[in-house]
């Protein structure tokens, strides 16, 4: 079997290919991710995608490292090397599972949305994830609590923790709703969510779809196409 191993900047989700499809899906923190070295020992091979380099560094054995030389996608934006590997197999993975004319939106550690356009990656939009925003709310304000985000209802906040939970909610749903206008001139767009926060925010969109494991679905799409070759 084939482990896969996608690393983000604040968790890392690893899984094993077998025949084509996701077994064991887990998920541990990156700063763990030394933990995965045994599997790694223990696999017939290893396929790693990373965002964080450091966190790669800590990796041992024998992997492969995908770049954006690996997808079988046009990059029409520039500094290919810059663009996050995230970013660019959420894309591919779009792109071959739900068709062109898609934006992605990967709400982790950032909220990064990817929009691939006439078979190709145009670019797209990235902001402060959730979690960075209410943590900066709770570290640079003196009396400003933290709070868990889950869904909320459609009012004013009447006391300060409402108040930070539907400001965040319905400000990221805004936020959402504005840029995907920004790429939905002609309204043919698919809308596609993945991330741990992107189930919350899809519920909000009509005809939106969420695909809670994209990364590494596309991470098997590369390896099914590469030994197809």
């Amino acid at each position: 079997m084939t482990l896969l191993i996608s690393i983000g900047n604040t968790n890392a989700k690893y899984a094993y290919l077998k025949k084509g499809r996701l077994q064991k899906v887990s998920q541990l923190a990156t700063k763990n991710i030394s933990q995965l070295n045994n599997l790694i020992a223990n696999s017939d091979e290893t396929m790693v995608a990373s965002v964080v380099p450091q966190a790669t560094r800590k990796l041992k054995g024998n992997y492969r490292l995908l770049s954006y030389k690996d997808l079988e996608m046009k990059i029409s934006a520039k500094d290919k090397q810059s663009i996050g590997m995230d970013r660019l197999l959420n894309a591919y993975g779009a792109l071959h599972l739900y068709g062109d004319d898609i934006l992605v939106v990967d709400l982790g550690t950032a909220v990064s949305f990817s929009y691939v356009e006439k078979k190709s990656f145009q670019g797209g939009f990235i902001f402060p994830g959730t979690g960075l925003s209410l943590n900066c709310l709770n570290k640079n304000t003196a009396r400003l609590p933290l709070i868990k985000l889950s869904k909320q209802a459609a009012k004013v906040g009447d006391d300060t923790k409402k108040a930070i939970a539907r400001g965040i909610y319905w400000g990221y749903v805004g936020m959402i709703e504005k840029l995907y206008q920004k790429v939905n001139s002609r309204g043919k767009t698919k809308l596609l969510f993945t991330g741990g926060g992107g189930k919350l925010f899809s519920k909000e969109f009509n005809q939106a779809n969420y695909a809670q494991n994209l990364t590494l679905q596309a991470m098997a799409l590369v390896k099914n196409h590469s030994v197809a070759d």
